[in-house]
């Protein structure tokens, strides 16, 4: 690799570090694309459990005859796993899907920097924080991107491509056809406060009729609590509509997305569709 972001051709290997919820399906699909893949945790044990997720991800998959045998070989053959950091900062392309912590996220940076002089580009996974403010810790903050997939990413087609103060175009094409190349619809934002997809959130949240949300969202919630999970029959159900993502991801459009904007936003400043331009600034 020549220098960061200097063309799609040359991302052959990508680590992702951390296998929660998120980590274990981006590094399903970058195996299931092609790519070799380390996927990195801090124990064996949570290592142990993401691999297992993908191990249920693909039987699930053949199952509904999506997949064949040879595909879930394939993709288990080149995810490689270790708890050792330094090790994946060989990779061309790392992309961090660690605990919502700024100054996790900078320190995790650094450590690979410090490891390698390999010029990969570094993408965090985050849905909230400031890729410019990641990048501040950074001795290339051209190539540090923002690459913020959805739950769960085996299935979601989104990605959003976020665009720090310093990122470079190289490094955003590069991004955005890798993206393309595990299946995913990018979409290439600013580094505004929530991006794109939570901060429409927010404002559909903040927008919606206050009968609406009587009428929908109180009875589900109010299963939800009685421990009965909604079924696509169910009358609540069909008239959940767009809040369904609400409901199912708290963390999106809950009040951790409405405090988080907030902080960085500022306290009188919250989004409304008036005005608000933050896709495509390439």
């Amino acid at each position: 690799m020549s220098s960061p972001g200097s063309g799609s051709e040359t991302i052959k290997t990508i680590a992702v570090i951390g296998a929660g919820t998120m980590g274990h399906g981006i590094a399903q699909v970058a195996a299931a694309a092609g790519f070799r893949v380390w996927l990195n945790d801090v124990d064996r044990e949570s290592l142990a459990r993401g691999v297992s997720s993908i191990e249920a991800n693909l039987a699930k998959g053949i199952q509904r005859a999506k997949l064949t045998e040879d595909d879930r070989d394939r993709t288990l053959q080149l995810i490689h796993g270790t708890t050792n950091l330094k090790e994946c900062a060989a990779a061309d392309l790392i992309i961090e899907a660690a605990p919502e912590k700024l100054e996790l996220k900078k320190d995790i940076l650094r450590q690979l920097e410090l490891a390698s002089d390999h010029p990969f580009i570094f993408a965090s996974n985050t849905s909230s924080l400031s890729i410019t403010e990641i990048a501040s810790s950074s001795k290339r903050p051209e190539a540090v991107i923002g690459m913020h997939f959805f739950n769960p990413v085996h299935i979601m087609r989104l990605v959003e491509i976020v665009v720090g103060e310093k990122t470079s175009a190289e490094t955003v094409e590069t991004v955005t056809t890798v993206g393309r190349k595990l299946r995913k619809e990018p979409i290439i934002v600013k580094d505004v406060p929530r991006f794109a997809t939570s901060r429409l959130g927010v404002v559909l949240v903040q927008q919606a009729p206050r009968g609406t949300l009587q009428f929908a969202v109180k009875p589900l919630q109010a299963k939800w609590r009685k421990g009965r999970q909604p079924v696509k029959n169910d009358h609540a159900y069909e008239r959940y509509g767009p809040f369904t993502m609400c409901e199912q991801t708290p963390d999106a459009f809950g009040r951790k997305a409405y405090f988080s904007l907030k902080r960085r936003a500022g306290a009188n400043s919250m989004p409304t569709l008036a005005g608000t331009r933050f896709c495509r600034c390439f």
